[in-house]
């Protein structure tokens, strides 16, 4: 057997390393007290810079950067960071500053810009669970990414909103996005990568139409709002009361995702003698949506048909009550139905048939 001696500067050298590394892979970067000491270490490590253009944490890095006050134009990166010689050894260092190029889709770089006191960086750990929680993936999740910096808009033209936390949430399987302001409260996401995003069906109705009806209510306020309320099978649409321009109403749209406004459409304003009537949620009874549906079929004598639309409005001049409308697609046949607030079928449109 050979033996190898170690001369004394090299034994020096490999104690030092062993002294400031650790055994074994390691620890996320996302995990709560690994996310606080990086947090903690960077703002120490940035001095008196207060303006930050994003911030994106993942299991090795984390990142901060930063306006130089001294050449406003400038961006510079802070990172704490882990490092590992194949999961036996690991060890973790803060390095910084370097040049950013940063990308701007607003080419204002003031107006990208964000005060980091205004981030809670305490409200990670609650808002982690909070996420995974939100996202809702089948399988055991956790959060994989992390980045904070303001929101951005393309239309009208490019421009910057509020500040914005994104949490990657992931599954393997799944992934979602889950949103949450400055302070960590969460306020919406994307959750398209979802197994329940592709098996949505709003004809189906159950908890997931309650929830989004819930929602709309939230969104919309108490009162009359809604003109002509309308089903898909992964998402629901109607035109409602604008939330800028009162008298006018627009488009606005549930998914997964939340609520989306598509803006004020002028000629749906009403006109003095032609009053375009609204309804609220609570005037529609969202149970009878099965028994609606088994109706039309039954009364359009289409059993294997397929509901492809539902409409609901509150019709007449002046406004009347509630009725569902209906149509059913059986191959190239289609026809349609009404049916009162509670379901019972009022008319039958059948299709035509040569």
């Amino acid at each position: 057997m050979k033996l190898y001696r170690l001369w004394p500067a090299g034994l020096v050298l490999l104690m030092a390393l062993l002294g400031s590394c650790n055994m074994g892979a390691p620890e996320s970067m996302l995990t709560e007290h690994a996310f606080k000491e990086a947090a903690g270490e960077l703002q120490l490590a940035i001095g008196q810079r207060t303006r930050a253009f994003r911030i994106d944490t993942d299991d090795s890095e984390f990142t901060l950067q930063m306006q130089d006050p001294a050449s406003p134009n400038h961006i510079d990166a802070w990172s704490h960071y882990y490092q590992t010689i194949r999961n036996i050894v690991s060890w973790k260092g803060t390095r910084g500053p370097s040049a950013v190029e940063p990308t701007l889709i607003n080419p204002k770089l003031e107006e990208n810009l964000f005060n980091l006191a205004d981030v809670d960086f305490a409200a990670y750990p609650k808002l982690a669970q909070a996420a995974i929680a939100r996202a809702g993936l089948q399988d055991p999740a956790r959060v994989v990414k992390v980045n904070i910096q303001r929101r951005i808009f393309l239309i009208p033209s490019p421009s910057n909103g509020d500040v914005r936390w994104t949490l990657q949430v992931s599954s393997g399987r799944e992934q979602a996005s889950v949103f949450a302001n400055a302070k960590g409260a969460i306020t919406g996401g994307n959750f398209d990568g979802t197994l329940r995003a592709q098996k949505l069906d709003m004809y189906k109705g159950g908890k997931p139409l309650t929830d989004a009806i819930a929602e709309i209510r939230a969104t919309l306020g108490p009162g009359p709002k809604i003109r002509r309320f309308n089903f898909s099978d992964g998402y629901l649409w109607f035109t409602g009361a604008s939330p800028t321009y009162p008298g006018k109403v627009g488009g606005w749209v549930w998914n997964l995702n939340g609520m989306l406004y598509s803006g004020d459409d002028a000629i749906q304003t009403p006109n003095p003698g032609m009053p375009v009537a609204l309804f609220s949620t609570n005037e529609v009874d969202w149970s009878v949506l099965p028994k609606v549906m088994a109706a039309a079929k039954q009364a359009l004598q289409m059993p294997n048909g397929k509901v492809g639309q539902i409409h609901i409005t509150e019709p007449g001049n002046p406004a009347q009550a509630i009725e569902w409308e209906v149509w059913v697609k059986d191959r190239s046949d289609d026809g349609w139905v009404t049916a009162n607030k509670a379901g019972d079928i009022l008319k039958v449109h059948p299709p035509r048939r040569p």
